[in-house]
């Protein structure tokens, strides 16, 4: 068995929802028809809340800005030209470095 094309489907479904729509248009009763024009409701609402909101903070930008002063580190650190972090694997023994399903 041939599936159905999906053109041939949108057609079909289309078709039968558009049927669908003229039916419920002639079976529904019509809406009363509105006048031209409609007054307006004037009436006023007015809601207020017991709610007291905190004042507003207002930040002055006209000062100029005061940055902190740079700490410096309690203990200098020595650094050596020669040395890099490389150099503290080589002081690892080596049963360390290598993982233990491998061997050795």
């Amino acid at each position: 068995m041939m599936g159905m094309p999906l053109g041939r489907y949108f057609v079909i479904a289309g078709s039968l929802l558009l049927m669908l729509l003229f039916v419920a248009d002639w079976y529904m009763p019509k809406l009363a028809v509105m006048t031209a024009v409609a007054d307006a409701d004037k009436t006023v609402i007015r809601i207020q809340s017991g709610h007291k909101w905190p004042e507003a903070i207002v930040f002055d930008t006209s000062l100029p800005t005061i940055a902190p002063p740079v700490a410096e580190a309690t203990t200098p650190v020595e650094k050596s030209p020669g040395k890099s972090p490389r150099d503290a694997l080589a002081q690892v023994p080596l049963a360390e470095l290598v993982p233990p399903f491998l061997g050795t």
